[in-house]
């Protein structure tokens, strides 16, 4: 089978790494992928990862449109970020295809598709949501987008109208989707791997259980915004005298200079040790990972479809915290310390102690963490999905086309539409 797929490449992006991982295990049965690079800008030499550092890019449509004339199944990968996504933004309307959501939340990469498109933007607002582009941008720039914008312009439904198949990570998030196709839904565990050959034959040297006076090393990583909710974890560490004389934090990842002196003048004010790095090497970040006791991965609101934050903590083998609402609830609670959505700080407090006072078996946790991520996030077997998933696609795109060209008929009045069904119901039994 040839397989078209419509990704970002940029060494940066952990959809990327995604991509590169199902690619791999695509290719191992024998199937030919073509990479098309989806970024806003052409990706410069150096800048793509090796493994996709063959793509096309998706302006030049030539090029594109000869391997869709080729290929079997189109698959896009989308995420909430526009600078890494505009090319499927631009080529889902015209060819469908499968769409893998990996964010539930595409706020913002409608928001700025809207920059250049504010006519269309706002016809399809008016048309799935009853508000106007106006009203959106309001909202957007309020400084509270994802709180205020979830889950009602979460906008999966904008790009999904036009898929042939979708897959998501988890199901959380999909009523949009299914409320606007009846195209086939997969949900799959995110394929994913640790970025370099560090991972541990066990767990971690950071999963030791802590000695009596021992400081517990807790570290938050990724891109450090306010939904990462790094105030709660300092005001849960806070709250306790014997945490805040025994936990070192460690955020580390992109944060705005705003953001990280916000963050740091809270923690000296209320007495908590944190330590912000900013952005890391891959080998820096494995490091972090390598030296961790507990990774906090709390989300409020969670808009991933499905977390690689969370899956390469497991993988890395050290133990993991969690707010249990969204894909994390989906988390067994033998591999994760899972938290309750109700009071979420109060109980992470709780947690903390009892595993600084050693009541928990810390390396059982993250060997369990690191067995149940092992055998899930694997990417043959999301390959071998991806496979059976494209006749599906292929039968629904006849569907989508169809009533595409016909549309007057499928819109019009109740006497005609009826018809239009009636006649083609052959094609949808």
């Amino acid at each position: 089978m040839k397989i078209a797929l419509f990704t970002p490449v940029t060494a940066t992006s952990a959809i990327a790494r995604v991509s590169a991982l199902v690619r791999g295990a695509l290719e191992a049965e024998s199937h030919e992928v073509v990479v098309v690079a989806t970024e806003d800008v052409r990706v410069a030499a150096g800048a793509a990862r090796d493994d996709l550092a063959d793509a096309l890019d998706w302006r030049d449509q030539t090029a594109v449109r000869d391997l869709l004339w080729t290929a079997d199944t189109v698959v896009h990968q989308v995420g909430n970020h526009f600078g890494f996504h505009s090319g499927s933004v631009f080529w889902i309307p015209l060819i469908g295809g499968t769409v893998v959501l990996h964010d539930f939340f595409l706020g913002d990469l409608f928001l700025l598709w809207a920059e250049e498109n504010s006519d269309a933007a706002d016809r399809i607002l008016r048309r799935l949501r009853g508000t106007t582009i106006a009203d959106f941008r309001a909202i957007a720039h309020s400084g509270r987008f994802a709180e205020l914008g979830w889950p009602d312009l979460a906008m999966t439904d904008w790009l999904t109208e036009s898929a042939d198949a979708v897959v998501a990570h988890s199901d959380f998030g999909l009523a949009p989707v299914t409320r606007v196709t009846d195209a086939p839904v997969r949900v799959l565990p995110l394929p994913y791997a640790l970025a370099s050959a560090t991972a541990p034959a066990s767990v971690s040297a950071g999963a030791a259980a802590p000695e009596t006076g021992d400081r517990l090393r807790l570290l938050t990583f990724g891109h450090i915004i306010p939904n990462k909710l790094c105030e709660d974890v300092i005001a849960a560490v806070s709250a306790s005298p014997l945490l805040r004389g025994r936990v070192d934090y460690r955020i580390c990842g992109e944060i705005s200079d705003d953001y990280r002196g916000r963050l740091q003048s809270f923690a000296d004010d209320i007495g908590v040790s944190v330590a912000i790095t900013g952005a890391l090497s891959d080998a820096d970040l494995a490091d972090e990972l390598r030296l961790a006791d507990v990774i906090a991965c709390v989300r409020r609101p969670t808009l991933e479809s499905g977390s690689a934050t969370a899956v390469e903590s497991l993988l890395s083998g050290t133990p993991l915290v969690v707010l249990a609402e969204g894909f994390y609830a989906s988390l067994p609670g033998d591999v994760v310390f899972s938290l309750p959505p109700d009071d979420f700080q109060a109980a992470l407090t709780r947690t903390l102690r009892s595993i600084v006072l050693g009541e928990v078996n810390l390396p059982a946790r993250a060997e369990a963490g690191r067995r149940y991520a092992e055998r899930t996030f694997r990417a043959d077997g999301y390959a071998t999905e991806l496979v059976a998933l494209a006749p599906l696609a292929a039968e629904h795109r006849i569907l989508r086309e169809m009533d595409a060209t016909f549309v007057d008929l499928r819109t019009g009045p109740p006497a005609v539409a009826a018809e239009y069904e009636r006649d083609t119901a052959i094609f949808r039994a």
